[in-house]
C-alpha cells in the first residue's frame, strides 16, 4: 500500500509530502487512530514515501525499495509489535524488544541515510521501557525516523508526547455495512447522553454491540471517533473537560473488554459512568 491508495486522509498526507520533499523531516511521531484503523498500513506507506528513489515523499509501490519494506524485509526499517505472554488476555511490547530497538537505531543505516523503526502497539510500553526511550528520542542518529502507533497518546508520558510530531489517522476506504451500523449507534448513543435518556434507553442501544469483545471493541473505537468529532465543535471549557474524562474512559473500557469474557457488561458500567460525566460536563 502508497499514499496513493489511502483515502479520506488528504490534509494529513500532503502535510507529510511536503515535510519529505522540504527535506525537513521530524525525527520521531505519534500515529494515532481507533483500534479498527490499520495503522501499520499507513507507518509503512510513510516509510516508501521516506525511502522510495522512484517517486520520493509519496512511494511508488512498485520499485525493490517499496517492495522491500511493504514485505517487511527491508534493512532500515524496523518493526516492534506487542506480544502476548503466557497466561495474559493482553498483548504488551517487551522492554527487551524497546532496549534491542535503540541499539539498531543506534546504528548507521545498512541501505541508505535513514534508519526507520515502527512501534505498533505504543500504547503498552511500559514506564520502565518510555524512561529509557526517551535518551533515543533527545538525542537521535541523524537521519533516525521514530513512529509510535497509538490508539490513545494521552496514556503515553508528557515527555514522550512532547518530543514528537502528533499525526491523528481517520479511517481510510469507505465502511462496510457493519462499521457503518457500528458508527450510527456510537452516534445514537452520544445523542441520548445529551438529551439525558434514561439509563434504559442506553442500554438497548448498546446490547447489540456487545455480541462478541471484538464487536465490542469495535463500538469503543466508533465512541473515541465521535468524542473527537464533538472536540472540534464549539463546545465550553467544562464540556471538552468532561469529554477528555469520557476518552480515558474509553481506554479503560477497551482494556476491561479484553480482559473479561463478559463484554456487555463493560459497555454498560461504560454507560452509566459517561451519563454522570456528560453530566457534571453541563451538557443537560
Amino acid at each position: 500500500m502508497s499514499f496513493a491508495q489511502i483515502r479520506d486522509n488528504d490534509p494529513l498526507i500532503d502535510k507529510i509530502r511536503t515535510m519529505i520533499k522540504s527535506g525537513n523531516v521530524p525525527h520521531a511521531f505519534i500515529i494515532e487512530a481507533p483500534r479498527s484503523v490499520d495503522k501499520t498500513a499507513f507507518a509503512s506507506a510513510f516509510a516508501q514515501a521516506l525511502l522510495c528513489p522512484v517517486s520520493p515523499g509519496e512511494g511508488c509501490g512498485e520499485c525493490p525499495t517499496c517492495r522491500r519494506i511493504h514485505d517487511r524485509n527491508h534493512m532500515d526499517v524496523y518493526y516492534v509489535e506487542a506480544v502476548q505472554k503466557k497466561n495474559s488476555k493482553v498483548a504488551s511490547v517487551r522492554d527487551e524488544d524497546i532496549e534491542a530497538l535503540q541499539e539498531r537505531l543506534a546504528s548507521k543505516p545498512l541501505e541508505g541515510d535513514r534508519s526507520i523503526a515502527i512501534v505498533c502497539d505504543a500504547d503498552s510500553i511500559t514506564p520502565r521501557a518510555f524512561n529509557r526511550f526517551l535518551k533515543t528520542l533527545e538525542e537521535p542518529a541523524p537521519g533516525t525516523v521514530i513512529m509510535l502507533l497509538s490508539e490513545n497518546m494521552e496514556i503515553m508520558p508528557q515527555t514522550i508526547r512532547s518530543r514528537c510530531v502528533h499525526l491523528r489517522l481517520n479511517a481510510y476506504g469507505r465502511q462496510d455495512g457493519g462499521e457503518q451500523q457500528t458508527a450510527a449507534a456510537a452516534g445514537e448513543l452520544l445523542e441520548g447522553l445529551l438529551d439525558a435518556r434514561p439509563y434504559y434507553q442506553l442500554r438497548e442501544i448498546i446490547e447489540p454491540q456487545a455480541k462478541s469483545r471484538d464487536e465490542a471493541l469495535q463500538f469503543v473505537d466508533a465512541l473515541e471517533g465521535q468524542c473527537g468529532v464533538l472536540m472540534t465543535e464549539g463546545i465550553s471549557a467544562t464540556q471538552r473537560d468532561a469529554l477528555y474524562r469520557i476518552i480515558a474512559l474509553l481506554e479503560q473500557t477497551r482494556e476491561e473488554v479484553r480482559r473479561s469474557d463478559r463484554a456487555d457488561s463493560a459497555l454498560k458500567k461504560m454507560a452509566l459512568a459517561m451519563l454522570s460525566e456528560y453530566t457534571v460536563g453541563g451538557y443537560h
